[in-house]
């Protein structure tokens, strides 16, 4: 979310959008990170990073929503974050020298959060299953895992326009408008 604190303190109207964007957007990959970790730790019997390993082999689909949604939350392209962060991004690198070091600051941190980010998700998804594996059923998880995923890629490559009015308004708010 800060990258949502640097587009007000920019104040620019793109910065504005894209910040709304940006909100709208983090909350999609938080809610996958949190299904996907929800199905993971009922598979598993217990939510431990540590005990949480091959993944891909005991819950194929949890294991790609905590793949998606770790590139997506941390602004990998083609997913819709990385559209918002590169707007804010975009705004910083346009705006006062404040404005610039706040952005360059952002995305360094950005890239040690990616890193360590699909350093874990990583060692979930690909080191070896464990022997004892637990089998709760998640019955939705196509539906709660898919939808986010969805709305993740397609809102990476094309911005419906009822949205793309509402997040100009959410600027406008401001007394800016992109």
């Amino acid at each position: 979310m800060g990258f949502v604190a640097l587009a007000v303190g920019i104040g620019a109207a793109l910065a504005l959008f894209a910040g709304a964007f940006h909100m709208f957007n983090h909350a999609h990959a938080k809610t996958l990170l949190f299904v996907a970790a929800g199905a993971l730790g009922q598979r598993y019997g217990t939510l431990r990073l540590a005990h949480l390993r091959g993944a891909l082999e005991v819950a194929p689909l949890p294991a790609l929503g905590l793949l998606v949604g770790t590139l997506a939350i941390t602004g990998v392209p083609p997913f819709a974050p990385f559209a918002s962060e590169f707007g804010v991004a975009r705004a910083g690198f346009a705006g006062r020298p404040t404005a610039l070091a706040g952005t360059i600051v952002l995305i360094l941190g950005t890239v040690l959060v990616f890193g360590g980010m699909l350093f874990h998700a990583m060692n979930v998804v690909l080191r070896s299953a464990p022997r004892r594996r637990y089998r709760a059923p998640f019955p939705l998880a196509s539906v709660f895992i898919g939808a986010p995923i969805g709305v993740l890629l397609v809102m990476g490559v094309w911005l419906p326009p009822i949205l793309r009015d509402g997040f100009a308004a959410t600027a406008s708010v401001l007394g800016l408008v992109p």
